[in-house]
């Protein structure tokens, strides 16, 4: 595959950022990390990390819609993981948790709770009602907050889901072509 550049036309002026000093009192400011409360950090981390999700499978999707300039069709643009797993209290139940629709997703953990029979509730630490299931079959065919959960192994047992935990750290681009091809 061979890389071609985007070339400028000659008629657009270049852009200029705008220069703000470091005295300036009316330019904006982020809060910095120390700034934030020690229980505010973790939530910021996973809201991060689950936009940053959402937009790289968004953009995956609408890239693979396309076409490239040579008339391929379009292909993904993030490295995204297909799934998550699971941190189990036993060996016994585990499972993984696979990303299905972006605008549904949630800043949340997950705890699926199954009881000796394969039946139980997945509980997400945003609130609201657990999602009940009667078999794990029930649970594979369900899908929460953006998110299909696919556990294994008998119970009683309970599987910790945190889809979102440092996603947006590992998140590489695709290598499109080498530098000098």
């Amino acid at each position: 595959m061979q890389c071609r550049e985007n070339i400028r036309s000659s008629r657009s002026p270049p852009i200029a950022a705008p220069v703000i000093s470091a005295s300036d009192s009316t330019a904006p400011r982020m809060p910095s990390a120390t700034s934030a409360s020690s229980t505010a950090a973790p939530e910021i981390a996973a809201s991060t990390s689950r936009l940053t999700m959402a937009t790289a499978l968004a953009v995956n999707q609408q890239h693979e819609l396309g076409l490239t300039l040579d008339n391929a069709k379009g292909t993904a643009l993030f490295t995204l993981p297909s799934a998550v797993s699971g941190l189990s209290t036993s060996a016994t139940p585990s499972g993984e948790v696979t990303f299905v629709k972006p605008s549904d997703f949630k800043v949340a953990s997950y705890e699926v709770r199954i009881d000796d029979k394969g039946a139980g509730a997945v509980y997400s630490s945003a609130g609201g009602s657990p999602t009940t299931f009667t078999s794990l079959a029930d649970l594979a065919s369900k899908t929460i907050d953006g998110l299909k959960f696919e556990v294994a192994g008998a119970g009683p047992g309970v599987v910790l889901f945190k889809p979102f935990a440092d996603a947006a750290a590992h998140l590489p681009l695709r290598p499109r072509c080498q530098v000098g091809a």
